[in-house]
């Protein structure tokens, strides 16, 4: 007896090319999230690459009340969307389509370069870009464990349905086939109903015997079952694009050949967790919304925490193997089982919380082929859902999956400790229909809270139905496929980013009636991450109170919900998570009991509805009895208009309720630096002309008076010009002089003085005889005898500046 275990081989296509045309830094966030970052670096470093696109699903009032077929021909328009607006020929270092599925939200795209792939995952269409990828075979008598006699004594044997087994192809001349001549022929006992290859036609119909045995099994569990061979294996590996174009086949072709199951026995790699990252995960969602139950190998790896690729997606019906028998000792390439017996788990079987169910997997002959593996589980599951299909065909894939999953036999797995069903075909059929109805219930976010400022919530989830409510699953979008065991409390992490976020619960019964998404129970919540923006505070003091009002804060999200207010003697305000002097919604408040004369500062924050609070606003003031300013007065030089110096004398005044202590002397009136009050002072101006003076007054509890101006015109310059000249005549002198200027207060008038001789008077007219003042421009200076006189003239302005002089000598005739 030929025993085999083959093991998985994952690789990523790639083949070299021109230079990048941009970094992959430069690539906005949430375009980059979208792909791996190997496909981003491969396209940076100018490696072309191929890929496959996942477009959103289309949501519609049909789509949401389950209409697929209207979901995925929306879901294509999409599809085409990017292809025209991304693959245009006539845009230079555009991409190409190399794929392009009619049936599945899917595109395999060529880019040449990091900004071909931009143009094609840059779209909102576009959910994400996956690798390629390739899985392998998952190799290892069986019936009577899975009751499958029973079932087909009671006539029970998936007539009028078909399984699509995607493979290394089936040698359908095969007895177990009905010695086909070719696919479909002879009509009357040909069970490959069809068969072709979809990766590279390798020219045999089954090159390796794997596809053979898995349809073998599959047809053997449903006797009336049609098998389609679908060759997807280019020798050892099957690629994810040749793995697509097949699943997109079976969609256009369900109504054709009834199509109840896909079976996939291969798979690579291992994910602990439901996994989304693989676009063929994406089109078994939509095989399974479309009614095609998608059947998967768990993986032959040996783990006991993790499934391979595709089993890990969401959508998929993941398979485990058991034994059928004890058959002895076996040793594999991984592991080996000492002892062997029926329903013992498989030492080679991947295994997970996530596990849908077990079935028989080693050793299982079929097709004439022994072999061992979850690859040979599969087709048991995929084999007994074709017979619920026909003998229920009302129903939806969930529900013919529960009635596999609550009717099986509990098996424990010692490796870690988990109980999967393994299936029991029999008691599936048997499980009572009555319940039809899916279950109701209802969701509330925190408590029914408006707002959170973190995305771990908690959601209280209430459930009823007629019989029990055993499963939901929990989502933030439009899809929900991960189901998991009914709590009526759960913690969940809302998606990211600020701003409204819905859950939806969908809930599931024992029987497996599902509530439609669009009529799940829902809550929302505003995500809110950001403090408030501050506003502004003031402070007016009181007796032993200040009264604070604010205003300007500013809430984007969740809204503000109230304020904070903190106080504490001293320059500096607490910080917000001080013991509260108020709390509330509203904009003013009056602190009492503080002590007169204390500098109190304060500290304002708003707190929105999701608890963020703002860093505050804040202000000081001195509580005191006194409500009044102090008044002022202040004069510059007794309140002469002008002053011939720039050195001033000030006279300063002021009275209030209490007594003045400081003042402010300055040239602008938002004087802030204050000195001791005193009632004269003196003050130097730096320049001439109107000079303006502010004076400001501080009583003792700090209240300042409003400023008080006085001025004054500064002139330290003497006229100018005035040149005296004098003519002698019989009866005396005289004497003219021309216009003098004065640019600072102006001109105010002339003073002529003169004395015998010829020694001129003191410059500034501040000797002689005074012979004439005032604004005239000339006189006539009478002598009885004739002598000479010298004469000065001095032009006087407003200042009361005096000019040296002007001076001439004159012989009287």
């Amino acid at each position: 007896m030929q025993k085999r275990l083959l093991v998985l081989v994952l690789f990523t296509a790639a083949c070299a090319g021109g230079a990048p045309l941009a970094s992959v830094d430069d690539l906005p966030t949430d375009t980059r999230a979208k792909a791996p970052e190997p496909l981003w670096n491969a396209l940076a470093a100018g490696e072309p690459r191929s890929f496959i696109l996942a477009i959103a699903p289309a949501t519609t009032a049909r789509t949401a009340a389950g209409d697929p077929a209207t979901a995925r021909r929306l879901s294509k328009a999409r599809v085409r969307a990017v292809v025209e607006a991304a693959a245009d020929p006539g845009v230079a270092g555009a991409g190409s389509v190399e794929q392009d599925w009619d049936e599945l939200p899917l595109i395999q795209v060529r880019a040449r370069s990091l900004d071909a792939a931009l143009a094609f995952v840059d779209r909102d269409e576009v959910v994400a870009a996956h690798e390629i990828v390739q899985y392998a075979m998952s190799d290892a008598q069986s019936f009577p464990l899975i009751d499958q006699p029973a079932a087909a004594a009671a006539g029970q044997i998936g007539s009028d349905t078909t399984v699509a087994v995607l493979d290394t192809g089936v040698d359908y001349t095969r007895p177990d086939f009905g010695a086909c001549t070719a696919p479909g022929a002879p009509a009357a006992t040909c069970r490959v109903a069809f068969a072709q290859d979809f990766a590279p036609d390798d020219g045999a119909r089954d090159a390796n015997g794997h596809g053979s045995n898995v349809a073998g099994i599959a047809a053997g569990v449903a006797p009336g079952t049609r098998i389609l061979a679908l060759d997807v294996f280019n020798g050892e590996s099957a690629s994810s694009t040749d793995l697509l174009s097949a699943i997109n086949w079976t969609l256009a072709n369900q109504r054709t050949y009834r199509i109840a199951a896909l079976n996939l026995s291969l798979g690579g790699g291992s994910s602990a967790t439901p996994c989304t990252g693989d676009a063929v995960g994406v089109a078994l969602a939509t095989a399974r919304g479309a009614g095609i139950a998608p059947v998967v190998a768990a993986g032959n790896d040996g783990t006991a925490s993790a499934l391979a690729w595709p089993a890990c997606a969401p959508a998929a019906i993941s398979v485990g193997a058991v034994y059928d028998a004890n058959v002895g000792g076996l040793a594999y390439g991984n592991c080996r089982d000492l002892t062997t017996a029926a329903d013992q788990v498989a030492c080679f079987s991947n295994a997970a919380s996530f596990l849908t169910v077990l079935a028989p997997g080693a050793l299982i002959t079929a097709a004439g082929v022994t072999m061992a593996g979850t690859s040979q589980a599969t087709p048991h599951v995929a084999g007994a859902l074709a017979v619920l299909r026909a003998a229920f065909p009302a129903e939806t894939v969930d529900q013919l999956v529960a009635r596999l999953a609550t009717t099986g036999k509990p098996i424990r797995d010692p490796r870690n400790g988990l109980t999967t069903p393994r299936i029991d075909l029999a008691a599936a059929l048997h499980a009572g229909a009555s319940d039809v109805t899916p279950p109701t219930g209802s969701v509330t976010i925190n408590g029914g809270a408006a707002a959170t400022r973190s995305t771990q919530v908690q959601l209280a989830i209430t459930a009823s139905d007629d019989g029990a409510v055993s499963q939901m699953c929990i989502t933030n979008t439009t899809a929900c496929t991960a189901f998991v065991p009914f709590a009526a409390s759960k913690p969940w992490a809302l998606a990211a980013g600020d701003g409204r976020k819905t859950v939806t619960v969908v809930l599931r019964d024992a029987a497996g009636n599902t509530t439609a998404l669009a009529a799940s129970p829902r809550a929302s919540i505003t995500l809110d991450t950001a403090p408030p923006g501050n506003g502004k505070l003031g402070a007016t003091p009181g007796d032993a109170q200040l009264a604070l009002a604010w205003a300007g804060f500013t809430d984007a999200g969740a809204g503000i919900a109230g304020y904070r207010v903190v106080i504490a003697a001293g320059s500096s305000a607490p910080a917000c998570t001080a013991t509260p002097a108020y709390a509330g919604t509203a904009a003013a408040t009056t602190i009492t009991g503080l002590v007169n004369g204390t500098t109190y500062s304060a500290r304002v924050c708003a707190v929105d509805a999701a608890g963020n609070v703002s860093t505050g606003a804040v202000a000081s003031a001195i509580p005191h009895p006194d409500a009044a300013p102090p008044t002022g007065s202040l004069q510059i030089n007794a309140g002469a208009p002008f002053a011939t110096s720039r050195s001033v004398r000030l006279t300063l005044g002021a009275r209030g309720a209490t007594q003045v202590t400081q003042m402010c002397v300055s040239e602008t009136a938002t004087c802030t630096s204050f000195g001791a009050y005193a009632t004269t002072a003196a003050y130097t101006f730096t320049a001439d002309g109107k000079r303006t003076l502010y004076a400001r007054f501080r009583d003792a509890w700090g209240l300042v008076s409003e400023p008080v101006a006085a001025s004054i015109t500064v002139d330290t310059v003497a006229p100018a010009g005035g040149v005296l000249t004098a003519t002698a005549g019989p009866a005396g002198n005289a004497l003219a002089w021309s216009a003098a200027s004065d640019a600072g207060s102006g001109l105010a008038g002339y003073k002529l003085v003169g004395a015998a001789g010829s020694v001129p008077p003191a410059e500034r007219c501040a000797t002689g005889t005074v012979l004439y003042v005032g604004a005239a421009t000339s006189f006539a200076h009478a002598l009885a005898t004739r002598a000479t006189w010298t004469y000065r003239l001095c032009a006087r302005d407003e200042a009361g500046n005096v000019a040296v002089g002007s001076v001439k000598a004159v012989l009287a005739k």
